[in-house]
């Protein structure tokens, strides 16, 4: 089972690393598995390309896109507008604190 590892916001994105080197039929697990960390999370839109999944999601009023590339390995967020970048700090710290409570 695919686990995040490892979880860096850098030049406003959020980098998510995984223990284990995925294929793109992983994608949906990933997902999930974001999802329930961060809880109240509604999918508003999933866009699957040849090699990159999207998922455009809301919670607390901020529009956060969740991009999954295969052939690269990366997974990232991002928000949808430079206002909302502010609420990084706040997906990102979940995201780490689900880390480090294993």
């Amino acid at each position: 089972m695919q686990q995040l590892i490892q979880v860096t916001l850098d030049n406003n994105v959020i980098d998510l690393r995984f223990n284990d080197y995925w294929y793109q039929e992983d994608i949906e697990e990933l997902y999930n598995n974001i999802k329930n960390i961060l809880k109240d999370v509604s999918l508003l839109e999933s866009t699957l390309g040849a090699d990159r999944h999207n998922y455009r999601l809301l919670r607390n009023e901020t529009y956060l896109i969740l991009n999954f590339d295969c052939y690269s390995q990366s997974c990232w967020i991002e928000v949808e507008t430079e206002k909302e970048v502010n609420h990084l700090d706040n997906v990102s710290l979940i995201l780490q604190n689900e880390i480090t409570s294993r």
